[in-house]
């Protein structure tokens, strides 16, 4: 059976319903016989799965801004020459790049779960996961109806600074998918989403 997570997963690329005048792209959602879920961007489903067909926005940060037409660009601001002393290690004709009034990008880790599904997240000792187990008699046949389970590490790094950009826009696509498409609690999806959100306002890494 698949997990909320990975179904969120297959739907990573996907993102919540368009708003007038954004672009936007077709997903279909299919269901096979035995309840597995797949997406496809574009593409419709096989014979003999029941299909749903939903429009989804483009990420308003994939178009080009336009500007008023009533409203002039404004010109381009020639950089200032370098100023060079002794101590300066910028070399001659090379401007260095400054980004103003943002923080760095936030950072996080990409981590695995014990059955192989993926996620980024704030910390790289996430807590333990209860791995289910068949629980066996003293005679060495399995107990039915009796639970239990293991707690197990997720595998957890960090993500290098010159990637986490892209990681969370990753990690972003994934809450915009999970909260369009809710398989679990919708109330942790719509959580997790403002978290990203919240963690990129005012970063480098903010859309």
């Amino acid at each position: 059976m698949r997990t909320p997570l990975a179904i969120a997963l297959l739907v990573a690329l996907c993102v919540p319903v368009r708003a007038p005048g954004a672009p936007e792209m077709v997903v279909y959602r299919c269901v096979a016989a035995d309840g597995s879920v797949t997406l496809q961007n574009g593409r419709r489903c096989p014979k003999g799965m029941r299909e749903e067909r939903r429009v989804v926005e483009v990420p308003r940060s994939r178009a080009a801004p336009v500007l008023p037409a009533t409203v002039a660009a404004p010109p381009p601001i020639a950089p200032m020459p370098a100023q060079r002393s002794g101590t300066d290690p910028t070399p001659a004709g090379a401007t260095p790049t400054i980004e103003i009034g943002r923080a760095a990008a936030p950072p996080l880790f990409a981590c695995r779960t014990w059955d192989g599904a993926s996620f980024y997240g704030d910390t790289e000792t996430p807590p333990p996961r209860c791995a289910p187990l068949q629980p066996i008699g003293l005679d060495g046949r399995e107990v039915g109806g009796a639970l239990a389970c293991e707690l197990r590490a997720d595998a957890c790094e960090p993500v290098a600074e010159a990637a986490r950009c892209d990681a969370w826009a990753e990690r972003l696509r994934r809450a915009e998918a999970a909260l369009a498409f809710p398989t679990g609690d919708a109330g942790a999806a719509r959580e997790e989403l403002d978290r990203v959100r919240t963690a990129i306002a005012g970063t480098v890494c903010a859309r």
